[in-house]
């Protein structure tokens, strides 16, 4: 009974993202029962906003899963910011990696979590306190926990020998 809703809801999921699978959560699911049901507690983690603005919030993470992984996460974080009303030409800007097809704000967000992705120190002693006036103490919070959660499920899906090769991303 247990299994079937859970595949019932893996389905449902890749309905809505339409792309890619929910393999790596079956194999959870059936190789480690204790670490499927930690990811699924994770999810309320790896998916938390409240004070920080959709726009930004997904900026952060299509930004984060690009520099992660160029397979079907893209699509994915993609799918959900569409789904969220993320406009599609600020999408369609983040994914062409174009900070002048950016409001500066959100030009902004991007060089920030690049910087963070990467390690780059001086990039962000530079862009966080711009970034923290403008948003405020709880939103750098969800940023900062945007730009670790999107880069979860990439990790997750190359480590499980599951990652993909690059693929178009599709803007609706």
């Amino acid at each position: 009974m247990l299994t079937q809703l859970v595949a019932r809801e893996l389905a449902a999921q890749e309905r809505f993202f339409g792309a890619g699978t929910m393999d790596y959560v079956r194999i959870m699911w059936r190789d480690a029962r204790g670490a499927f049901w930690g990811f699924a507690l994770a999810r309320r983690f790896l998916g938390y906003r409240n004070a920080l603005d959709a726009t930004m919030y997904h900026a952060a993470r299509i930004t984060a899963t690009q520099l992660e992984d160029c397979g079907t996460c893209v699509q994915m974080t993609v799918t959900a910011a569409r789904a969220a009303g993320v406009d599609a030409a600020i999408v369609r800007g983040l994914i062409a990696r174009s900070p002048g097809e950016l409001p500066p704000d959100i030009a902004r967000v991007v060089a920030f979590t690049t910087a963070v992705v990467i390690a780059d120190y001086a990039a962000i002693g530079e862009l966080r306190p711009l970034i923290a006036e403008r948003l405020g103490d709880e939103a750098m919070v969800e940023l900062a926990m945007a730009i670790a959660a999107a880069r979860t499920y990439p990790t997750i899906k190359r480590g499980m020998g599951l990652a993909l090769s690059c693929s178009a991303v599709e803007v609706v």
